[in-house]
């Protein structure tokens, strides 16, 4: 049998799609890391702004997987993670760019710990507009009961950008959910939770570009999106262990997505729309907070 590499190979998988203006950062990014045995794959989403051509052009040493119709983000994730050859996959999205130290600082975290699934590590967003900066720093919270609880009622890993996940444990947690749109990622890690430990690294090696087509900011797609992953993760026989907790998850977010919705938008009928939602699955909660003031 032949030794472990001191370099197993990093597959990096960057899906893109009309966004030839902002690749340069992210795929120079890759050939500048320290790390040495890596595997860039681009996959161009059935762009038509002539992304392929110019990565042909350009970075001819990037496997490029060119897809004939779009799939979104989850789905071409999919397609660069059964083409991944890799002992560990790292993503990172075309309007980001990594630290020339990320990929060895992770791998070296997560090869220390062989029950660990995954690692991630701090970021930096930039405002693509105003250049403004802003460190984001993951923080332990004692309120949750464990991670997959902080997972279901709180965002706290904001791009996959960040994150380098074990092969072996895609293998066991399976694919990104396609019928996710935007919160695929927070789906997978819950997954990826029941495959092995989670190691947070507190440096910020990446920077996540902030601008109006990042899809997250609407607020109908983030609402539809995480309900989806409350029905698959509590419809799901084999995960009761926070069963106790739905009522209360369930609640909590939409008075958050009311709260959030109401200070960008001032939509009347969707902020009613999530407090009934709420009132619905937690109503002494709610009766309780009417008690006192409207929940805004």
């Amino acid at each position: 049998m032949n030794p472990p590499s001191l370099y197993p190979k990093v597959s990096v998988i960057v899906p893109t799609y009309n966004r030839k203006h902002l690749l340069k950062s992210a795929l120079n990014s890759i050939f500048e890391q320290t790390y040495p045995n890596i595997e860039p794959i681009v996959i161009d989403d059935c762009s038509t702004d002539g992304t392929s051509v110019w990565i042909k052009q350009s970075y001819p040493d990037i496997n490029l997987i060119s897809l004939s119709k779009n799939r979104g983000a989850a789905g071409a994730r999919n397609v660069g993670i059964n083409a991944a050859q890799g002992e560990y996959v790292a993503f990172l999205d075309s309007d980001d760019y990594w630290e020339p130290d990320y990929l060895k600082v992770l791998v070296s975290a997560l090869s220390k710990d062989l029950n660990s699934s995954f690692s991630f590590c701090d970021h930096r967003e930039v405002s693509k507009d105003t250049e403004k900066q802003k460190n984001v720093h993951y923080t332990i919270k004692d309120k949750y009961r464990d991670l997959t609880h902080r997972s279901l009622t709180d965002v706290f890993i904001f791009t996959m950008s960040v994150v380098l996940v074990r092969t072996s444990a895609i293998k066991k947690a399976g694919l990104l959910n396609e019928k996710l749109e935007i919160s695929h990622d927070r789906e997978f890690y819950i997954r990826l939770l029941g495959c092995g430990n989670m190691i947070h690294v507190p440096k910020a090696l990446v920077t996540r570009v902030i601008h109006d087509s990042n899809i997250s900011s609407d607020y109908r797609v983030w609402t539809k999106n995480v309900f989806m992953i409350l029905d698959i993760y509590f419809s799901n026989s084999t995960e009761q262990r926070h069963k106790d907790l739905e009522s209360q998850i369930r609640s909590d977010w939409a008075l958050l997505i009311a709260r959030e919705s109401w200070q960008k938008e001032k939509d009347v009928w969707f902020y009613v729309w999530m407090l009934l939602k709420a009132f619905r699955v937690a109503p002494k909660k709610m009766l309780s907070k009417f008690q006192n003031k409207l929940p805004v």
